[in-house]
């Protein structure tokens, strides 16, 4: 069997339970060998206090996706920020793999209810997440400049920030 989980990371709630992302090149949710979207779908779970799972969800493209950061605010809404290869609907990829934001709402586990994908025109890596005053605020880099950005060549460093509602994004 050829089934994969690739572990990214994880949050820690007051209660103890976590959630935690990742990507899985089978239909984690149902733990069949059905076939994700893409050769590779983002996968994130939540844990019970004791360890049990509690929730199961994925989504993602046609092609490879990865989840790579996690934060969850106190009403249980679910961010995840990470890299796609593809496009997620409504999107153009900018090429090599592009960055993606998407929150999900309590107990949801396919569809975002806002999702956000940007990038410049070579590979980008979001893995640090936070939330912070009313903001979500993630941190990676990419090989290109973004958005006309002055880039010093190689890895360039970007912190993005978007209101909770996925609008107002701005660039540091």
């Amino acid at each position: 069997n050829s089934r994969r989980i690739y572990y990214e990371t994880f949050v820690t709630r007051p209660d103890r339970s976590t959630f935690h992302v990742g990507s899985a090149n089978y239909d984690f949710t149902d733990e069949t060998d059905s076939a994700p979207s893409g050769s590779r779908d983002v996968i994130f779970y939540k844990l019970n206090e004791a360890g049990v799972p509690v929730l199961r969800g994925r989504f993602g493209t046609s092609d490879l996706d990865y989840g790579y950061g996690i934060a969850v605010d106190a009403d249980e809404n679910v961010y995840i920020v990470g890299r796609t290869n593809g496009a997620f609907a409504g999107f153009t990829n900018q090429g090599g793999g592009d960055g993606f934001l998407a929150k999900f709402a309590p107990g949801e586990t396919e569809t975002p209810l806002w999702l956000v994908q940007f990038g410049g025109a070579g590979t980008d890596y979001y893995p640090g997440i936070e939330l912070r005053d009313g903001r979500v605020y993630i941190a990676g880099d990419s090989t290109e400049p973004m958005d006309g950005e002055p880039t010093s060549g190689g890895w360039d460093m970007y912190v993005l920030s978007f209101t909770t509602d996925g609008t107002d994004q701005q660039m540091f």
